[in-house]
């Protein structure tokens, strides 16, 4: 289908725009328009960089990857580069979106954003069948919630536990206080997963299998949008599991798993059992990778920077617990701010402003 004419105009004025941009930019080439789910970003421009395939050179090649920066002249302090997470997660798409966050930030550095390798519309590591694994990662009740999630858990099968734990952790990115009543972005399925588990356990079991098909759906996630092949590289060769580093043979894993299965104590993963612990995507991921040595880490306290450490006390993807940890190996002087009943990715999903006030005082302050 031809693009509606004024959508075509649109398009081609960004293309004029990212054109007369080009000739302040050295290093980039093929400049366009920086593209959401098809839709131009206003007020910036992409381009190509072309990147070693393999750094050390002993496999030769080339990549391409996606970069897109804010248009005009340079800004008083200067290019501000934010990183997407994931580890998998595209980051062009979300320019628009980071801007609007910090718009006071914005007006005095210019946004540069990438498609780190591995991620993105140009080159993203994609196993189809593990994106197919993918789903989209409180108040006062009156009831506990633990408690009926620990009954979930117990009258269902491993495989149907395993589905809560990625159902409770992967909400943080809708709603942190598992409660807001209010439909579920792109699905207009009404919300609130302590409600859903609730009435789950009194024997009515729809609104959570509804919200558990919105959760993890069965095509999974877009490689272009996050990539569960580079996920798993990073995570597998980053984090530490029961066998110890990503260098322990294969054959060698699954006996520490087995031994781990057997002493762990019921409160360490209440309420979850000790069988969906094991079972979660990372360490099942990680059990089968490919062994090799695991990335290195500084010996002692970084460089002097300035540094800001920003963690959500409801965060369950990357805990409180972790922050304390990089503040004391992290450069001496660095700050660690706790947002209060925030998540994951407080820069964008924050529903008040202390974070994000936190973040403009560090870079303008």
């Amino acid at each position: 289908m031809a693009p509606a004419p004024a959508a075509n105009a649109a398009l081609q004025g960004a293309q004029a725009t990212a054109q007369g941009a080009h000739a302040t930019v050295q290093g980039l080439r093929d400049p366009r328009p920086c593209l959401n789910d098809g839709a131009v970003q206003p007020g910036f421009t992409c381009w190509k960089l072309t990147v070693p395939f393999d750094h050390s050179g002993r496999t030769p090649g080339t990549l391409y990857l996606q970069v897109g920066a804010a248009d005009g002249p340079a800004n008083p302090k200067g290019t501000l580069v934010f990183l997407a997470g994931g580890p998998g997660q595209e980051g062009v798409a979300l320019l628009q979106r980071i801007a609007g966050c910090m718009p006071e930030v914005f007006k005095q550095y210019r946004l540069v954003m990438l498609d780190q390798r591995g991620t993105g519309p140009l080159g993203a590591v994609n196993c189809p069948a593990m994106q197919a694994q993918i789903g989209g990662s409180a108040p006062a009740c009156g009831f506990d919630p633990a408690q009926d999630l620990a009954e979930l858990v117990r009258r269902r099968t491993p495989d149907g536990g395993l589905a809560l734990f990625g159902d409770v952790v992967g909400y943080e990115f809708i709603d942190p206080t598992y409660r807001n009543p209010g439909p579920i972005p792109g699905s207009g399925l009404p919300g609130d997963l302590i409600g859903a588990m609730h009435q789950a356990v009194a024997g009515d079991t729809r609104k959570l299998d509804a919200i558990e098909a919105v959760m993890n759906p069965a095509d999974g996630t877009p490689a272009s949008r996050l990539s569960a092949g580079l996920h798993a590289a990073t995570i597998c060769s980053d984090l530490r599991f029961p066998w110890g580093s990503s260098a322990t043979p294969n054959g060698l894993r699954q006996p520490f798993v087995d031994h781990v299965a057997q002493t762990l104590p019921p409160s360490a993963t209440w309420p979850y059992t000790s069988a969906v612990a094991l079972a979660q995507s990372s360490v099942r991921t990680c059990l089968r990778w490919p062994a090799e040595p695991p990335n290195s880490n500084p010996s002692g306290r970084l460089p002097a920077l300035p540094t800001l450490i920003l963690n959500g006390d409801h965060d369950l993807s990357t805990p409180l617990e972790w922050a304390r940890q990089e503040l004391a190996v992290g450069p001496a002087g660095a700050d660690l701010v706790v947002v209060e009943g925030a998540a994951h990715s407080i820069q964008s999903r924050e529903s008040g402003h202390a974070g994000r006030d936190a973040v403009v005082e560090f870079l303008l302050g």
